[in-house]
C-alpha cells in the first residue's frame, strides 16, 4: 500500500493572484488612463511615449524604478530561491544600479500627475498596480506598504564557471 503524500504546498504567488482579481484593484490600465486623463494627455503624447521607451528599458534591463515615495529595487530572497532576483520596496536607489527616475517632474505633468494619482490611492484601502505585473497596498496587518509581483517580474542570477 502506497502512502498518501501529506506534504503542503504553498502558493507563492496566491495573495498576487487574488490582488489582480480583487475588486479594489486599480489596475495598470485604469491608472495610466486615469494619469492621462487628468494631466490633459493622450497615448499619442510625447510625455506618455517617453515614459513607455524608458518603462520598457528599465524593465528589461531590470533597472530600478523610482517613484515620489518609494524606489522598486530587485534583490534575493530565499523564498524564490537562491538565484532569483525579485522586485522589492527600497527607501532610496543604489549607485551601482541604473535606476530610471518616474519622479514628479516640473516639465512632464504625466510623471507629476502618475505619482499625486498613486499616492492619493496607496492612501486608501485599494490596492493598484502601479507597473504591469507589480502591486501596491497598504496592508492592514502591518500598517506599510507591500509589494506582490506576477512570476514575469522574476529573473535569475546566471552562475558562470560555479561562481555568481
Amino acid at each position: 500500500m502506497k502512502k498518501k503524500d501529506n506534504v503542503q504546498y504553498f502558493d507563492l504567488f496566491k495573495q498576487y493572484d487574488e490582488l489582480k482579481t480583487s475588486d479594489k484593484l486599480i489596475d495598470n490600465n485604469k491608472l495610466i488612463s486615469t494619469t492621462l486623463l487628468n494631466a490633459n494627455l493622450g497615448y499619442q503624447s510625447e510625455q506618455y511615449k517617453e515614459f513607455l521607451a524608458n518603462f520598457e528599458l528599465a524593465r528589461n534591463n531590470r533597472w530600478y524604478i523610482k517613484f515620489d515615495k518609494f524606489v522598486i529595487g530587485f534583490a534575493q530572497n530565499l523564498r524564490f530561491g537562491s538565484l532569483a532576483l525579485l522586485p522589492v520596496l527600497i527607501d532610496q536607489d543604489d549607485s551601482s544600479v541604473e535606476t530610471l527616475n518616474l519622479c514628479s517632474n516640473l516639465n512632464n505633468q504625466f510623471l507629476t500627475t502618475f505619482n499625486e494619482i498613486i499616492n492619493q490611492l496607496l492612501e486608501t484601502d485599494v490596492a493598484v498596480e502601479v507597473v504591469e505585473g507589480i502591486i501596491l497596498f497598504n496592508s492592514e496587518v502591518s500598517n506599510e506598504i507591500k509589494l506582490f509581483f506576477s512570476k514575469e517580474w522574476i529573473s535569475y542570477l546566471r552562475i558562470e564557471n560555479g561562481t555568481r
